[in-house]
């Protein structure tokens, strides 16, 4: 099966940090610079445009990325944008979040809840999954006031839902299927 450009220019760069031992801080740079294109897309426009002659996207990668990220991230921006491949930064990204994980033998998890988490909550919330999985956890989390309250988990493909939401779906179910007499 072929491979995606994605794919093939995120084991690039995983492979880049992993030799010079800077996987950390490229993938610490990688969100940086992802948050910035995108709340910026004229800017991957920009840096998109066959009007705009590569030279002058290429020192405006060095004036924007050189000194803020790490020097292999912001050569491999470079890259992308002498391979007209800017606008696939992210998705790049996503697989080299997720080889990364991988290679650092990092799970990422989402936990959705009706309030942010205080620190300890999910410090606690860690530790378990950590035990759970054996694997270190990075954990993100979204806040979403229909859930009502628990907490649903996904992570390695898998859902634990302990919302009170499916707690009163279960709920509803079982009184629509007594019978009433």
């Amino acid at each position: 099966m072929a491979e995606t450009a994605e794919i093939l220019y995120a084991r690039s760069l995983l492979e880049a940090a992993q030799e010079a031992g800077c996987l950390e801080e490229v993938h610490m740079g990688a969100d940086t610079v992802a948050r910035l294109l995108a709340d910026n897309p004229e800017y991957v426009r920009l840096l998109s445009s066959p009007a705009v002659p590569r030279q002058e996207k290429i020192d405006s990668i060095s004036a924007v990325f050189d000194g803020r990220v790490a020097p292999y991230l912001a050569n491999f921006l470079k890259v992308l944008v002498n391979n007209n491949r800017i606008a696939a930064f992210q998705g790049i990204l996503k697989a080299f979040d997720e080889m990364a994980s991988r290679a650092e033998g990092i799970l990422a998890a989402e936990a959705v809840t009706a309030v942010a988490l205080t620190p300890r909550l999910r410090e606690k919330l860690c530790q378990k999954l950590e035990r759970i999985t054996g694997k270190k956890i990075r954990l993100s989390e979204r806040v979403d006031p229909s859930v009502l309250g628990g907490v649903l988990l996904r992570y390695d493909g898998r859902e634990i839902d302990g919302t009170v939401r499916k707690r009163l779906a279960a709920l509803k179910k079982q009184l629509d299927a007594a019978s009433v007499g």
